[in-house]
């Protein structure tokens, strides 16, 4: 039995310290306000650029961006930009959110390890949707360099979309 009181200690700190660091009630529902009014403005912002996608085949500064971003010649920038959209690849991207998800679960946050798992499940979904509602194409090799040859559609960016859909939220 006195084993089980170190891991029973452990397991309550994180709920200590939400408790320690929450916040009077006119201030969570003033930050409740700021966050749905963000999220409003996020997707309309989304529903906004989807439209154009849909409605016009590519946008020239798409072009402009990408080969500006391509002529950087830092040392290691390459390596950088690899590392950084590596964990957005399956099937690592299915292991790193599965562990996140655990890891939460296993501090005794069971709610927030359920919409930890919603948010990764939702930004995946609406991520499929719109890539099979707007079917763009990919850029080819003879407009910019391309790194890896992917058969999906280009927009939305799947990483970008799971990156802010999961990974954002756990940041938040």
């Amino acid at each position: 039995m006195s084993d089980k009181i170190p891991v029973k200690k452990i397991k309550e700190i994180p709920h200590q310290s939400a408790r320690a660091a929450s916040a009077p009630t006119p201030v969570r529902r003033y930050r409740a306000a700021l966050f749905q009014t963000a999220l409003v403005l996020v997707a309309s912002a989304f529903a906004i650029l989807t439209f154009c996608v849909k409605t016009m085949p590519s946008f020239a500064i798409d072009l402009q961006i990408t080969k500006a971003i391509q002529l950087i010649n830092f040392p290691f920038f390459a390596s950088f930009m690899s590392l950084v959209s590596w964990p957005g690849f399956a099937p690592q991207s299915v292991i790193i959110t599965a562990l996140i998800i655990l890891l939460i679960y296993s501090f005794g946050l069971r709610w927030e390890s359920i919409i930890a798992l919603v948010a990764a499940s939702f930004s995946t979904g609406i991520n499929l949707m719109v890539k099979d509602l707007i079917q763009r194409p990919r850029p080819t090799s003879n407009l910019v360099n391309v790194f890896a040859k992917l058969t999906d559609s280009s927009f939305p960016s799947g990483h970008v979309m799971f990156y802010i859909g999961f990974y954002g939220f756990i940041g938040f």
